[in-house]
């Protein structure tokens, strides 16, 4: 049984604006062989940690004629969670999970 909740099959991606880029990272993942910045997690829970050093894109650093500098994660996974008790009727919940 599950005593607190996992997350399975999940992909990261980062991204970037075009004055700095990411460099090495760190965590229990792997990247996609496909897809630039994209990274497979198999398992993680509320304690993983992952990080990444940035690079500049340039020997010049930030450039202060354009936007601030950004950075977007995306987070997909699954996850299995019980059910809610007024979803099951007459029967026993305690061990299902969707």
């Amino acid at each position: 049984m599950l005593s607190r909740s996992y997350a399975f099959r999940c992909i990261l991606r980062l991204r970037t604006s075009s004055d700095f880029q990411p460099g090495r990272s760190y965590g229990h993942f792997f990247a996609d062989p496909q897809y630039e910045n994209v990274q497979h997690i198999i398992c993680c829970d509320s304690y993983a940690t992952y990080g990444y050093d940035f690079d500049f894109s340039n020997s010049v650093g930030f450039s202060r004629q354009t936007e601030p500098p950004v950075v977007q994660i995306a987070f997909q996974y699954t996850v299995i969670v019980p059910p809610e008790e007024s979803s099951v009727s007459g029967s026993s919940a305690e061990n299902k999970y969707v």
